[in-house]
C-alpha cells in the first residue's frame, strides 16, 4: 500500500496560499505494508506406506512420499522432504 500525509500552512491560524511556500512539501507518500499477511508454514500430508522392495539383494530400496497440503507463504517455514528412501533386502539375486 501507500501511506500519505499532508499538511496545511497556517499563519495566525489562517491558511496560507501554498504558492508562497513552494519549497515546503505539503504532501508526503511512502510505501507501506500496514496489513501484511502473517507467515504461513507449510503443511504436509502423512507419509504414504512404504513401497514394495524394488531391486535385488541388499541394494533394493523402498520409498514413501507425502504431499504439500498447504505451501509456505510470506516467509513461513518451508516444506520438509517429500520423499524418503531406505534400503531393504530381497531374495532376488543380482
Amino acid at each position: 500500500g501507500i501511506r500519505r500525509r499532508s499538511r496545511t500552512l497556517l499563519n495566525n491560524h489562517r491558511a496560507v496560499d501554498q504558492y508562497r511556500c513552494q519549497s515546503l512539501p505539503l504532501e508526503e507518500t511512502e510505501p507501506c505494508q500496514l496489513n501484511r499477511c502473517p507467515p504461513t508454514d507449510c503443511v504436509v500430508s502423512q507419509w504414504s506406506a512404504w513401497s514394495l522392495c524394488t531391486g535385488c539383494g541388499q541394494d533394493a530400496i523402498q520409498t514413501r512420499t507425502r504431499i504439500p497440503v498447504r505451501r509456505a507463504r510470506n516467509g513461513g517455514k518451508r516444506c520438509g522432504p517429500l520423499k524418503e528412501i531406505r534400503y531393504c533386502q530381497t531374495t532376488i539375486p543380482c
